[in-house]
Order: structure tokens, then C-alpha cells, then sequence
């Protein structure tokens, strides 16, 4: 990953940076392997994100703020209008 520097502005380069790594979800991978996390643990977690992700795709679905939706088969798809 590469930014560059313009005008000796390091301060926004390095906030652009920052901004790119967490697109990526580098930072996040990053500070999850900063320790050991033992199988059961991590399963945990996973399955805590997942629920959290399928509640705010519900709630984005039933307060309309979602063109996207999620089909039976787990593809996600364009809604018609």
C-alpha cells in the first residue's frame, strides 16, 4: 500500500494511510493477533460478529435504508424499487 506525501504534509498522508489500512481491515487483523486467542474463544467472537452484522442488516431492511438484500442462498443482491 502505497500514499504519498504532498507539500511535506505528513500528519494527512498518515491519515490517509490510517483510513486505508482499516478499509482493508489490516488494523483490525493486526490487533487480533497481537495475542493468542484460544479456538473456542475466537468462535465465539465470530459468531457474536455475526449476529451483530444479520441484526443490522434486519434493521436496515425493515427501516428501508438498504437497497441491498439478502437472498435465501446468502448472495446479496440489488433490490427492486
Amino acid at each position: 500500500m502505497q500514499v504519498k506525501v504532498h507539500k511535506n504534509n505528513v500528519g494527512k498522508a498518515m491519515a490517509i494511510l490510517n483510513r486505508k489500512l482499516a478499509d482493508e481491515g489490516i488494523l483490525q487483523k493486526a490487533r487480533e493477533k497481537m495475542y493468542y486467542e484460544k479456538p473456542s474463544d475466537r468462535k465465539r467472537r465470530k459468531r457474536k460478529e455475526s449476529i451483530r452484522a444479520a441484526r443490522k442488516r434486519q434493521e436496515d431492511r425493515i427501516s428501508g435504508n438498504s437497497e441491498l438484500r439478502v437472498q435465501r442462498n446468502g448472495s446479496v443482491v440489488k433490490s427492486r424499487v
